[in-house]
């Protein structure tokens, strides 16, 4: 299963619903990744990203989505090896911030590529920006028909939930998917750390309310502040920590920025391929 691949077919999608020639196109795209790459770098001065129009969901799915879906892999590839993960049966996904599908695409590279058969997954993607789910239904479409005839995942159902954590209705939309096996926060808790007196009682409920048993995959900004506030409520929780790290990961070697193909040319600019990221695996006891 190649994320690239996925990626591209979304693109072309998403390329025509954005309105304008080609050359009005490419130059909004080229101004919203730049917008995108600032606004990264100063997360606590924002008043957080807006992904509600199209223009700044193909940015993101051109930049980000792939790289973000490498590194979710790597990190179920460590979790694997501590035996953290499921390998049979039927498998929930629950991703907090899951937006454009990142987790979603990791979790299925990572049991596409695996050597265990016959898992029914069921992915549940949270997420404030509901437009999102235009794309969310793209990527499970593609993902769908690029892994139709492998054995790994028999089945596959997926759902996308409009979550804001900072509304205090929050805990009670998130109520039934805290028995899922696996939980993901990919670039979520540095988007939201701003507004951490209104998101705090939403992490508190989640982290306390995960079933035991169950493993979650942080990923984020190799910044102090972002990766001490997770441990924060994974040490207040009764959580195992499996995994834990700061270090400069790249996509896997078979995810190749030429499949892209006009994209390339066309934005002059490459995806993200590499990035300094903190990352755990946890377990809740």
């Amino acid at each position: 299963m190649n994320c690239f691949e996925i990626a591209k077919k979304v693109l072309d999608r998403s390329f025509a619903k954005i309105e304008g020639s080609q050359e009005e196109k490419v130059k909004l795209i080229n101004k919203r990744i730049s917008e995108l790459q600032t606004a990264y770098g100063n997360l606590d001065q924002k008043d957080g990203v807006d992904y509600s129009d199209p223009i700044t969901q193909f940015a993101y799915i051109y930049k980000y989505t792939t790289a973000h879906a490498s590194y979710v892999c790597t990190l179920m590839e460590k979790a694997d090896r501590k035996d953290a993960l499921p390998t049979e049966g039927k498998i929930k996904l629950a991703s907090i911030g899951g937006g454009p599908g990142s987790d979603f695409l990791g979790f299925l590279k990572f049991y596409n590529s695996s050597c265990y058969s016959g898992i029914s997954a069921i992915s549940n993607s949270f997420d404030k920006d509901s437009d999102w789910s235009y794309c969310w239904s793209k990527v499970f479409e593609e993902a769908r028909e690029c892994t139709e005839g492998e054995e790994a995942c028999s089945s596959l159902s997926t759902n996308f939930h409009i979550l804001d954590v900072c509304d205090p209705k929050s805990t009670q939309r998130i109520d039934d998917y805290t028995d899922s096996d696996i939980f993901t926060m990919i670039y979520f808790m540095s988007e939201v750390y701003q507004f951490r007196d209104k998101v705090a009682p939403f992490f508190t409920y989640l982290f306390s309310n995960i079933r035991k048993g169950a493993t979650v995959l942080f990923i984020d900004n190799k910044t102090d502040r972002y990766r001490e506030w997770f441990d924060f409520f994974v040490g207040a929780n009764g959580y195992e920590v499996l995994i834990s790290g700061e270090d400069r990961w790249v996509p896997s070697f078979d995810e190749q920025k030429a499949v892209l193909g006009e994209y390339l040319t066309l934005l002059k600019q490459n995806p993200k391929l590499q990035g300094d990221i903190a990352y755990r695996v946890v377990r809740k006891m």
